[in-house]
């Protein structure tokens, strides 16, 4: 293991931290080429893309005169210092306040880079070289000093490549769950807030003339043959399982309330 530092490891840093609008002779816009901010990098992802803001597209070569390109990484240097994004796309974007974009020298994996400045050593390593009064960040010239552990290069693209097709699929796992959760809200919406759900000629209930009733409980009509329940009647308990072999129940006990509420006990020898 070569051990070196960010700034050998770089080619090229594009920071126009203090870059404003007004500098640059023009003003936000609703639309053009979109202006990050460390309030939107995130080592997660980008964050709040809803209050993004834009500059106009003939502005762009003015605001980035050395433009971020696919495989850069971009670095937040305060508010916190550390947030670490990889950049794997060819759309046009501005680095705004509190950004550094980082061009990785040909010979270093940048995904392994950015994997190593998101490592408990990368942050700590990050953490040293904070500095300031109220707000603590780093600096361009506190890179000489950030250490850097590098494998081989081609260990480098082992663990890269794994890392990345690692969160990948985590990313296209959480959208499926996002899509299935908004999925779900939307038919409970129709089927149980607007009373649309499917008749017995798959028509919305409600909207296709279906009856409806007026229930005390609930001070609102339903649909003619629902009713209020207790669970009780629905539902069989089964005694889970301990999957720890040295714990063992010993006792469970179930109370059923009138509202359906249920409260077990456990008792561990």
């Amino acid at each position: 293991m070569n051990r070196t530092t960010l700034n050998d490891c770089l080619r090229t840093v594009i920071d126009y931290r203090g870059v404003t609008p007004h500098k640059r002779g023009t003003e936000w816009q609703d639309s053009g080429v979109p202006v990050l901010s460390a309030n939107n990098v995130k080592t997660s992802g980008l964050q709040k893309m809803d209050e993004i803001r834009y500059i106009p597209e003939d502005k762009y070569s003015s605001w980035m005169k050395i433009p971020l390109e696919k495989g850069d990484i971009i670095l937040t240097s305060e508010a916190p210092a550390g947030e670490v994004y990889y950049w794997d796309t060819n759309e046009k974007v501005v680095l705004g306040q509190r950004l550094f974009g980082l061009k990785v020298k040909p010979e270093i994996n940048s995904k392994y880079l950015k994997y190593y400045l998101q490592s408990s050593v990368g942050q700590k390593a990050i953490r040293g070289q904070q500095s300031g009064s109220t707000v603590f960040g780093i600096s361009a010239a506190t890179f000489p000093s950030i250490v850097v552990n590098l494998l081989d290069r081609e260990d480098q693209d082992k663990v890269a490549n794994l890392l990345y097709d690692l969160d990948l699929k985590i990313q296209n796992n959480s959208s499926i769950c996002s899509d299935l959760e908004a999925m779900a809200k939307l038919l409970y919406d129709y089927w149980f807030v607007q009373f649309d759900f499917p008749d017995e000629n798959g028509k919305p209930y409600k909207s296709s003339g279906g009856k409806m009733v007026w229930n005390k409980e609930l001070k609102r009509e339903i649909p003619e043959g629902w009713y209020i329940s207790n669970l009780e009647p629905f539902i069989k308990v089964i005694r889970g399982v301990s999957y720890n072999p040295d714990i063992h129940l010993s006792g469970i006990s179930i109370t059923m309330s009138t509202s359906a509420r249920m409260a077990i006990s456990f008792s561990a020898c």
